[in-house]
């Protein structure tokens, strides 16, 4: 199972649903073994939090994982909103700044060069 733009909390209850199922089989599945599992299964937005959890000496526990997991998924939320906020005022500005027409002649060499109209 991938995570397939399920939020962590959704995609987390459904890997512990999975475990609890082969577990209910006799199939225990160890907790390092879950961690192996949700991580190679996050898409390439959570490779720096992969590279954090495994490069450690000291092994996360699984709880501490999903915790920030989560935290880091609202931290991609956040900064995916922030771009997309700083592209809308890039184009405002850029909207507004098409506006000025340029008086002396070095003005309108200097816009011309920047790519004024």
């Amino acid at each position: 199972m991938k995570k397939r733009g399920l939020i962590m909390a959704e995609y987390l209850l459904k890997m512990k649903g999975i475990v609890d199922a082969l577990a209910s089989t006799n199939h225990v599945v160890s907790k390092e073994d879950q961690i192996l599992h949700v991580l190679t299964r996050l898409g390439p937005e959570y490779d720096a939090f992969i590279v954090f959890i495994t490069s450690r000496s000291e092994p996360f526990k699984f709880e501490n994982i999903t915790t920030l997991l989560k935290v880091y998924e609202t931290r991609l939320e956040q900064h995916c909103h922030n771009i997309v906020e700083t592209s809308s005022l890039d184009i405002n500005t850029t909207t507004s700044n098409s506006n000025i027409i340029p008086q002396s002649s070095q003005e309108r060499r200097l816009y011309h060069n920047i790519g004024g109209r």
